[in-house]
């Protein structure tokens, strides 16, 4: 009969757990104050991330906090933002994508004598 060493047993049970544990993140949320400033969070549950970003943009000193958008994919995310409009990208695959996104969203709605600009870029590590 095998008998399994103490050592390679404990070994192996944290190799086996760690297999079997859900990733930390894998939600984003994005909020805007009323001064046009942006917040996000990333949490292991949309609904986290959502009052994660709410608690965040507050401890920040910011006024009216209000959810733009969240998602629950991970990967990047971005915000662009004009004068007048913003757009936001959640759940992209590069940073290069995730703005690309924004970019384009901010840009659908805004007048042509403004400028989209990229305000925020992260990275949710699922």
């Amino acid at each position: 009969m095998f008998k399994l060493n103490k050592y390679v047993a404990g070994l192996l049970a944290i190799a086996v757990s760690g297999l079997t544990q859900a990733p930390v993140f894998a939600s984003s949320a994005i909020a805007k104050d009323s001064n046009d400033r942006f917040y996000y969070s990333t949490r292991s549950s949309e609904e986290g991330a959502y009052s994660g970003v709410l608690n965040y943009c507050t401890n920040q000193g910011g006024n009216n906090c209000t959810v733009v958008n969240s998602d629950n994919d991970g990967g990047w995310g971005a915000v662009a933002s004009s004068p007048s409009r913003y757009g936001a990208a959640l759940g992209y695959g590069s940073k290069s994508a995730a703005v690309r996104a924004a970019l384009d969203s901010c840009a659908r709605d805004t007048p042509t004598d403004e400028t989209c600009t990229v305000v925020l870029t992260f990275f949710d590590d699922f």
